[in-house]
């Protein structure tokens, strides 16, 4: 959460150096955005006058008291000699919200700087055995749609649900069918642990597959499935390396760890445009000169690649978004951000047309696609790259400035 209250103190007294290692703001801009939002939408037409006036007292009242805690927040970070921050997404809001520190030194401390380090992702070992499953069986997968998340409402399950049905229905109507062009149903499949307050949730999940299952699918095998509290290796062996996709649908997912996982064990990732995923994971990746593309804007599927892949069946590994995306995107009205530009008929996917776009991918494409995803893991996100970044970036550089603030102290506190 990066909680620095303790480090004045730390800092002051003990003269240690601070290191903060951030997965998500305290405070951020979002916080503020969406006071403004509330504020704008406020009307006494549509609220009433005593409702207006108790709902608008109530948002300022937070807007302010958020104020404070922005400076204090501010104030207390600023005595932290080096930050790191689990993605790009937490660095812009932690360089955006710690105003009282920059990369030449802060009024407080002169030797603050931020940086971006990715949390590990898979040990050494698991990354080993990933690396010696032969290509053709590392190839070999099963139709199925992996969702991997906690079961809890932002996790947004009900929306994965409604897109799958939009989709289902699509299948059962396409044109190719026509041309008697069979496509195989992808398979949805929810997997996660529950706790004990969102109990209800998962019963309303699970009462919602089962109607979708019994009343518009109505087929023997259930195209939805709901796994919860998998043992790990089970997870692993009968779905990770077993399933062709991975799908996060998370809003904002600040990094989105499961995603980089998908990457190491093969599947192909379909994540909401938003935060880690887009900024740090499911990036453009050129596989021959083996670098990350940093203006990735062309290289995004859209609608108007759904439209020619269903209209040729193929010819997608030429098109720009082809040859270097690395998984798919989408957007959805009910996004807080979400914008008529979004709804362009060329331009964001929806989460139903990402399930419509890789059931026409060719197999030859997704494997090059699964193989190129390795590494871009490989490129980013290795076990020996975490390794390197934190002795090089935090463990040298803190260990001599903890030098330097020891032989500042006294006799007495050299000892102590």
């Amino acid at each position: 959460m990066g909680l620095p209250f303790s480090y004045p103190f730390i800092s002051c007294f003990d003269k240690l150096p601070v290191v903060s290692y951030v997965h998500y703001p305290l405070i951020s801009s979002d916080m503020f955005k969406k006071i403004d939002d509330t504020k704008s939408k406020l009307s006494i037409s549509s609220n009433g006058f005593l409702n207006y006036i108790r709902i608008l007292v109530f948002v300022n009242l937070k807007y302010y008291y958020w104020k404070i805690m922005r400076f204090v927040y501010a104030f207390c970070g600023s005595y932290s000699n080096l930050v790191c921050c689990n993605s790009t997404w937490t660095y812009n809001h932690i360089k955006s919200v710690w105003k009282l520190n920059n990369h030449q030194g802060s009024y407080y401390n002169r030797n603050f700087e931020t940086i971006i380090l990715y949390p590990p992702i898979l040990n050494s070992n698991e990354e080993k055995a990933i690396k010696e499953i032969p290509d053709d069986v590392f190839n070999t997968r099963e139709r199925n749609v992996v969702y991997l998340a906690q079961f809890r409402p932002e996790k947004r399950h009900e929306l994965v649900i409604d897109q799958y049905i939009a989709y289902y229905k699509w299948l059962q109507n396409s044109p190719h069918k026509e041309v008697e062009v069979e496509i195989e149903p992808l398979k949805l499949i929810l997997i996660g642990s529950v706790r004990d307050e969102d109990s209800n949730y998962i019963n309303e999940l699970t009462a919602k597959i089962d109607k979708v299952n019994n009343e518009i699918i109505k087929v023997a095998e259930k195209f939805i499935e709901l796994k919860v509290n998998l043992r790990k290796s089970e997870l692993i062996n009968d779905y990770l390396l077993k399933s062709e996709f991975g799908l996060n649908a998370m809003w904002n997912e600040h990094f989105g760890i499961v995603i980089a996982e998908y990457l190491a064990y093969g599947l192909i990732p379909i994540s909401h445009s938003s935060a880690g995923p887009l900024l740090d994971i499911v990036v453009p990746y050129d596989e021959v000169k083996n670098e990350e593309l940093k203006d990735g804007d062309g290289c995004k599927f859209s609608k108007r690649d759904l439209q020619q892949l269903e209209d040729s069946m193929g010819g997608i590994e030429d098109s720009e978004a082809g040859k270097f995306a690395s998984g798919f995107f989408f957007k959805d009205s009910s996004d807080v951000d979400y914008s008529n530009e979004d709804n362009d008929s060329n331009q964001s996917l929806q989460l139903s047309d990402c399930f419509k776009l890789v059931s026409l991918l060719p197999c030859k494409y997704k494997n090059q696609l699964r193989l190129k995803n390795l590494k871009l893991y490989d490129l980013r996100f290795n076990s020996l790259n975490y390794s390197k970044i934190w002795g090089d970036k935090i463990l040298k550089p803190i260990k001599l400035l903890e030098i330097e603030n020891r032989d500042s102290k006294g006799k007495v506190e050299k000892v102590y």
